[in-house]
């Protein structure tokens, strides 16, 4: 084994003491050997420190495998989930940088996939299949035909010949990053919720090439208590548009081809969408008009870069029809609007629902 290892993978934790030791046995028992752990305690108050560290990787002499370098790293007072991340990207050893949130998990061979991509590729970000394990059920939250696409293309992808990239899910676990390409291009991942978005977007901004792991690597566990979605409920959710503002202040939009630039929009009309539509449930009531209002400014200063048509397909994020439908009540400034669009696309759902097949024991696998 090398003398620094292939991959790092980087494990950010607060208040985790009930997942912790599943994302840590996820990890410890993939069958692959050229890694490290990196685990960065961020002011945890509770006893995720000492779960972590009473979950161990396997004994050498009793596996027969190289002895696992974990390191921890301490903050002493909470900062967040991205400045926590940029900590294990600098105390990173491996040549790529493999994310994973305390109350989620690696799936079986993921880091044996990203490892053989990763020893003959020099390639920025690798993009990784990803599932969302919602009520017990997974499914992908990517797209398996463009996954397979940047696996198998004989030329290397990247934003400027292929910009339908920024639609790929934003969260940092589904990418694998080059260390170096986050020291030399200064990929911040800034503190607050929602922080994937500012970071994902301007790391596929400046990746030079992207290639794929068509393998499914990744297990993001949504709606247990304790868990990153239900932590972020409450008024931290307004955070969003200052994270979508952060895209704006560092990177040159004017500067970017008309058809980034309309991909882009398209993509940051998704992620105000997401959070307006999720503002009912999220936050205070008092403060739902207030934001609707900041969000449809936000969004009409990107509609000074590009206006983005109905062929720039938002695919996997969000249907291209929804995003246009809810694109046009957002823009309107007209909260009254607002709120019609939304009843109507909640009943709209509700038939969908109602017709779906899937949802009824007799036809249940």
């Amino acid at each position: 084994m090398p003398d620094t290892p292939l991959l790092t993978v980087a494990v950010a934790m607060f208040q985790s003491e009930d997942t912790i030791a599943r994302a840590l046995h996820s990890i410890y028992q993939q069958d692959f050997d050229d890694y490290e752990v990196v685990i960065v305690n961020d002011g945890s108050t509770d006893n995720s420190l000492q779960v972590a560290k009473d979950v161990t990787p396997p004994d050498p002499q009793e596996s027969g495998r190289p002895a696992l370098t974990v390191r921890f790293v301490n903050h002493p007072k909470n900062m967040g989930l991205g400045p926590a991340r940029t900590t294990a990207a600098t105390e990173a050893m491996g040549k790529y940088v493999v994310f994973v949130d305390s109350d989620d998990e690696l799936l079986p061979g993921a880091l044996a996939a990203i490892g053989r991509v990763a020893a003959h590729s020099s390639a920025d970000l690798l993009l990784l299949g990803t599932l969302e394990n919602k009520r017990g059920r997974d499914k992908p939250l990517h797209s398996p035909e463009m996954l397979t696409r940047i696996a198998t293309s004989p030329t290397p992808w990247n934003v400027a010949n292929h910009p339908q990239l920024l639609f790929w899910p934003p969260s940092t676990w589904s990418k694998a990053f080059r260390r170096d390409f986050i020291i030399d291009e200064d990929i911040v991942f800034p503190p607050g919720y929602h922080q994937d978005v500012p970071s994902s977007t301007e790391a596929l901004l400046r990746a030079e090439s992207v290639d794929g792991v068509d393998h499914l690597c990744y297990r993001y566990i949504r709606g247990e208590i304790g868990s990153s979605a239900t932590r972020s409920k409450g008024e931290k959710t307004l955070v969003r548009i200052a994270q979508i503002q952060r895209i704006r202040e560092r990177n040159m939009i004017p500067a970017l081809p008309e058809t980034i630039r309309q991909h882009l929009v398209a993509m940051v009309a998704v992620h105000l969408i997401w959070g307006n539509r999720a503002a009912y449930r999220t936050m205070p009531d008092h403060l739902h008009e207030d934001f609707f209002h900041d969000s449809s400014a936000e969004l009409h200063q990107w509609f000074e870069f590009a206006r983005p048509q109905k062929t720039i397909s938002s695919e996997p994020l969000m249907p291209t029809k929804e995003r246009e439908f809810f694109t046009v009540a957002l823009l309107s400034d007209d909260y009254r609007l607002w709120k019609h669009a939304i009843s109507t696309h909640q009943k709209k759902l509700r038939w969908q629902r109602r017709f779906d097949l899937t949802r009824y024991t007799l036809f249940k696998k």
